[in-house]
């Protein structure tokens, strides 16, 4: 019986590998036979080969659940296949290993980070490495010992007091777990990040570059507190009464059936109405070309070498003009736009990441304004997405640019744990110097809806203009204005029936092309509900509404890696956006504003060529 038994689960192990590969095999085909000719070829040869090789090494769990692992993974849930086989054994470390470690993490906090977080070394901790960290007064006295005497306690110590957390609920209860005091100093630490004010590199150096008059006088003055509550209660009656009715393929309400016959009228077709729906359809509208905002873009066409994209064209009317080292006139064009006015409280610029030739230019820019911030949204890991313009350590060489230097004085690591800041100073050619933190995190996550408040609560407490860019300055940028944007128009007035639309509008109104796809409008949205969270109640009904959209979504093609943290339907900017797929391979889109009824009436194209003979005997 036992024999039979595993015999059994190998054959289904075996089917559900064979499953996997043919959906593998299936998925490719398909994504080349649509996209290959338009969509970097390279890509997907690399992609096919790295899955070919690596197919082995995928977990089932944690994958993203796209065409093929949704369905793998269901078919392995309902067999009850056990999966902590598949992965990848690691070596184990010897007691006289761990030893050496630990005597190395005296004076190396990154190593000591890396053993206290990964879970390889989480039995390795004896009693005795805290001697190892046991230290003494000048008196040379020995210092109060904690009650827990487990080894990692003095490490975690010695990390949590640089960071300035409180060590006394592991280091005075002996009962409290590794485990457990990793979950403590997490929540300390996003406390810690929930209660963030401007760092003293730039309240020292200028305090007045950090406090925005406007925004202190509005609070205190104008403020409407009871209209406030009135809008915000519209605003989510609007959201989620704005729903889109789809048809379901296949299903009908009167489909009863008796025997062979229907003894009924005809079949009602079934539709659904979902909220996220309704937003989708919405952006279809914002992105129609009736309503589409023509623009200049003369600048732009004449400095295309210094254009990521020459099909995204920026708009001369907003554009940053160059004043500062425009020793020939000519050279003040960069790929940036100013969003300024309407219902802001502060100023933003909405840039591309700098390339190899544009660097100074940026740096120009951020000297000429005087930014006090920088908003990186992608990572830094790429360099053909972005190119390496600032120092990256401390260590590192001070850039040199038009005159201005570019120095690195420091990285801040408490401040909060999903951003690397950098405090960089810049000094012109007088000798004035001019203070700026660089924030940067591979914002592309759409479950992460605190870090763009975060960023926007510095962001809304400044005077001068903050500088957002990702790759092209329209997207994961674009999200994180207009969020800002839908939220000061919900503070201040006047209302609308639907405030984010409004909102991208008006971004699109100063910096053309901004927001691309519906994942990120229906994101905005999100960003607004949540930062409003405590004023709007429950919104339970729409979370679900969302989560069901994301599962459909998950059904789609995207060309992800499929052990990736992030799944790719989950991305704000996947590697290739199936939203993005139809507009490859055609002409960029008409500087034109077409009017609605601009076709009623015409004849069809073929009938409007001129024949080769006369109708009219």
């Amino acid at each position: 019986m036992k024999t039979t038994t595993f015999l059994s689960g190998c054959f289904e192990v075996y089917r559900l590998d064979e499953m996997k590969a043919h959906w593998k095999a299936t998925r490719m085909k398909l994504f080349a036979a649509r996209t290959a000719i338009d969509v970097q070829p390279e890509l997907v040869e690399r992609t096919r080969f790295k899955m070919e090789a690596h197919r082995k090494d995928i977990r089932l769990h944690g994958i993203s659940p796209n065409a093929i692992s949704f369905n793998s993974e269901q078919y392995a849930t309902e067999q009850e296949i056990v999966r902590s086989s598949v992965g990848i054994i690691e070596e184990p470390v010897s007691e006289e290993q761990m030893r050496v470690l630990v005597k190395q993490c005296k004076e190396n906090i990154d190593l000591t980070q890396h053993l206290l977080y990964s879970k390889k070394y989480d039995n390795k901790w004896k009693p005795q490495h805290r001697k190892l960290f046991a230290e003494g007064t000048e008196d040379g006295k020995k210092k109060n010992r904690p009650l827990n005497k487990q080894g990692w306690v003095l490490p975690l110590k010695k990390l949590c007091d640089k960071i300035g957390i409180s060590t006394s609920f592991f280091t005075h209860n002996k009962h409290v777990t590794l485990d457990e005091a990793r979950e403590y100093v997490l929540k300390e630490r996003l406390a810690k990040t929930a209660d963030m004010i401007a760092g003293s590199w730039l309240t020292v150096a200028d305090r007045q570059s950090v406090e925005n008059p406007v925004l202190m006088s509005y609070l205190s003055q104008t403020l409407d507190a009871r209209t406030l509550a009135l809008r915000l209660a519209q605003f989510k009656v609007n959201i989620e009464t704005d729903m889109d009715r789809v048809r379901e393929t296949g299903q009908y309400y009167n489909n009863i059936q008796l025997g062979k016959r229907m003894f009924a009228p005809t079949r009602k077709p079934k539709f659904v109405q979902t909220i996220t729906g309704g937003m989708e359809r919405r952006f279809e509208i914002l992105d129609n070309q009736v309503n589409f905002i023509p623009f200049e873009h003369i600048a732009s066409d004449l400095y295309k070498e210094k254009c990521r994209n020459t099909r995204v064209h920026c708009r001369d009317s907003t554009r940053v003009v160059l004043k500062y080292a425009n020793y020939d006139g000519d050279d003040d064009f960069i790929h940036a736009n100013r969003i300024e006015g309407g219902p802001l409280f502060s100023k933003f610029i909405l840039t591309q990441a700098p390339m190899a030739n544009t660097v100074g230019d940026f740096w120009r820019m951020i000297y000429q304004e005087k930014c006090p911030y920088i908003f990186m949204l992608i990572s830094r890991k790429h360099p053909e997405r972005c190119e390496r313009y600032w120092p990256s350590t401390p260590s590192d060489d001070p850039l040199l640019v038009f005159g201005l230097t570019v120095e690195n004085r420091g990285i801040c690591t408490d401040r909060d744990p999903l951003f690397r800041i950098t405090q960089l100073l810049i000094t012109g050619p007088d000798g004035d110097k001019h203070h700026v933190e660089h924030w940067q995190a591979d914002m592309n996550n759409s479950a992460n809806l605190w870090s763009p408040l975060l960023l926007l609560r510095l962001a809304r407490n400044c005077n001068r203009p903050i500088v957002v860019h990702d790759h092209l300055g329209i997207s994961r940028a674009a999200c994180l204005v207009a969020a800002e944007v839908a939220i000061c128009n919900l503070i201040k007035g006047p209302s609308y029936k639907h405030p984010v639309q409004r909102a991208v509008q008006f971004v699109r109104s100063c910096r053309p092309f901004s927001v691309e796809t519906p994942m990120q409008y229906i994101y905005i949205h999100r960003v607004v509900l949540f930062f409003f969270k405590d004023f709007l109640g429950s919104l339970r009904t729409i979370e679900t509404d969302y989560q069901r959209w994301l599962m459909e979504r998950s059904g789609r093609m995207f060309l992800d890696d499929l052990d990736a943290p992030v799944p790719g339907y989950r991305l704000l900017s996947p590697r290739v956006d199936p939203d993005l797929l139809r507009v490859v391979g055609r002409p960029e889109r008409p500087n034109y504003r077409r009017e609605a009824p601009d076709v009623v009436g015409e004849m069809p194209m073929p009938l409007q060529k001129k024949l080769p003979f006369n109708l009219i005997d």
